[in-house]
C-alpha cells in the first residue's frame, strides 16, 4: 500500500486483552471495549497512523 505521500506502508495489526495495555494505546477504553485490536500503519519514511477497534470492531480511536 502507498500513502498519500507516496511512501511505502507497512500494516501491523494485533489484540489487546488487557486493561491496563490497552490504557497504553489509548486512554479512553473502557472494560466493556475488550479486547480492542490496534491496526499500526507506518510509511517507510517513519509516519505512524494509530487505529484503536473495540471488541465489534467499531473504531473508536485514531492518531497519526
Amino acid at each position: 500500500m502507498q500513502c498519500p505521500r507516496g511512501s511505502e506502508v507497512k500494516t501491523k495489526e494485533h489484540e489487546i486483552k488487557t486493561i491496563a495495555k490497552a490504557k497504553e494505546w489509548f486512554f479512553g477504553v473502557q472494560q466493556y471495549d475488550l479486547p480492542i485490536t490496534v491496526r499500526q500503519d507506518t510509511a517507510s519514511d517513519g509516519r505512524c497512523r494509530i487505529t484503536v477497534y473495540d471488541n465489534n470492531g467499531k473504531k473508536i480511536h485514531t492518531r497519526g
